[in-house]
């Protein structure tokens, strides 16, 4: 704290002293310069904090081509195809993970068609992450929707790498009846991933 004593006097009336509020004013006024004078010569610098958080949940990714076309090595073998399931997930401590499969839509009412259990598959590679369908066969339902991918372990994520995802082949199989007509048939499939 600045303190000043002094006199003023005025040369108005004989030299009278200055009236003692008159002085608290200039005492005032003089240290409020001061303080400007010292302090106005620094650059003002603030700094803060900001704290940043992210809830990081259970989620999930697939990816399958968008068409697939069934082919056979001789007549009345079962028509086949390949299909690569790319997928990620990241479960939670006390989750899990799944993937499956359903039709959306059929062939045709009669055959090929998926109502007359003509379309299955089996699951022939090793899964990235989780445990893959058996070889022996699956018959491809409208309702409900049957497995491809199970038990995926919790507080994992199999193949972590962004550009790397998990992978599981499934060959759909559909047979040849000679019953069918002749023409092109298409049936949609629905895969689904979840994680927990």
């Amino acid at each position: 704290m600045l303190s000043i004593d002094f006199k003023l006097y005025a040369t108005r009336d004989s030299r009278a002293p200055i009236s003692l509020r008159t002085v608290v004013r200039l005492a005032v006024t003089s240290t409020c310069i001061l303080v400007l004078a010292v302090f106005g010569c620094f650059a003002a610098t603030l700094t803060t904090t900001q704290g940043l958080s992210a809830v990081i949940s259970a989620a999930s990714a697939i990816v399958v081509p968008s068409s697939a076309v069934l082919a056979h090595s001789s007549a009345f073998a079962a028509y086949t195809i390949p299909v690569t399931v790319s997928y990620h997930a990241r479960t939670s401590s006390a989750g899990t993970g799944s993937i499956t499969v359903k039709a959306i839509s059929d062939f045709t009412a009669t055959h090929p068609s998926v109502a007359s259990g003509d379309l299955s598959y089996t699951c022939d590679t090793a899964a990235g992450f989780g445990t893959k369908c058996g070889t022996g066969g699956i018959t491809v339902q409208t309702s409900p929707a049957t497995n491809v991918v199970t038990a995926m372990p919790a507080s994992s994520c199999g193949s972590c790498s962004s550009s790397t995802p998990n992978t599981v082949t499934v060959t759909f199989s559909l047979v040849d009846n000679p019953s069918a007509q002749t023409g092109t048939y298409t049936a949609n499939m629905l895969f689904t991933i979840s994680a927990t």
